[in-house]
């Protein structure tokens, strides 16, 4: 009966150390849970900034676009002017020349020059 306590003890004192060696592991494993758990939760923080960010990016790159649109119908607009406003100075300096003998002073030459070289 003495040699069966004995076998009793040992046995319980190694269930005891396994106990022991089990909440080890599982405070462990808690500790490993909570840090990947605050890990997930920074990068789902990450992610909801990045697309907060890219939303406005694309935001303001559709206002730059649609300013951009703008501007280029604004150019073809002045540059269809400015096409006009040369034909029509062309032909009023044609009519100059034939009705001056062909010399229309030179300064407006020269400002023509520096305007549409």
């Amino acid at each position: 009966m003495e040699r069966e306590l004995g076998e009793l003890r040992r046995t319980a004192n190694r269930m005891q150390s396994e106990v022991v060696l089990l909440r080890s592991d599982f405070d462990d494993a808690r500790g490993d849970i909570d840090r990947r758990w605050e890990e997930e939760s920074r990068l789902q923080k990450t992610l909801h900034e990045t697309t907060l960010t890219t939303c406005e990016a694309e935001s303001y790159l559709e206002e730059v676009n649609t300013h951009l649109e703008e501007a280029v119908v604004e150019l073809s607009w002045a540059r269809k002017e400015i096409r006009e406003l040369q034909k029509a100075d062309l032909l009023g300096q044609e009519g100059r020349e034939v009705g001056t003998g062909g010399d229309s002073g030179g300064g407006d030459q020269d400002e023509r020059a520096l305007l549409y070289p």
